[in-house]
């Protein structure tokens, strides 16, 4: 049975190592030249998270993807950027009264330039970093709307 189990953790361990290896090999292979495609944009998430102190509190292999389109008004004209929001849920905890309560920040999400795959803003406040990002871009104050954007499920 000891045995049994140490194989079982041993098998878990190689696939988490084979998972990572398999986002750097793939990202390596991110054609910015043509648009960010939305596989890429999940890529640049995942290497972005895998390399971060966040990378053991959020689950990397079911990202949630939104096509985001994001429109600043200024000098009555219309200034937009397309983006992917990539969007990591938390991994539980064990005092899961903090996901029940809502609690503390339960998804780690990044804004990816669709031309560019530039991250714009990443975080659990992401959304007001876009914002601020779209401002200085276009050296605005003006509100920024962001359309294609779910509420937390």
């Amino acid at each position: 049975m000891k045995s049994m189990t140490c194989m079982i953790f041993s098998s878990l361990f190689l696939l988490g190592c084979a998972t990572i290896g398999s986002i750097e090999k793939n990202y390596a292979k991110i054609n910015y030249s043509d648009g960010i495609k939305e596989e890429e944009a999940i890529l640049i998430a995942k290497h972005n998270l895998i390399n971060s102190d966040s990378k053991n509190s959020f689950r990397v292999i079911t990202p949630r993807l939104e096509n985001c389109q994001c429109v600043l008004k200024k000098d009555g004209r219309e200034r937009k950027l397309g983006a992917w929001l990539v969007i990591f849920r938390s991994k539980p905890s064990l005092l899961f009264a903090s996901d029940f309560l809502g609690l503390g920040d339960s998804e780690m999400r990044y804004f990816i330039d669709k031309n560019s795959g530039k991250i714009i803003a990443s975080g659990a406040h992401a959304i007001s970093g876009m914002s601020l990002y779209m401002q200085q871009l276009f050296e605005s104050d003006s509100k920024v709307h962001c359309s294609g954007i779910r509420k937390n499920e």
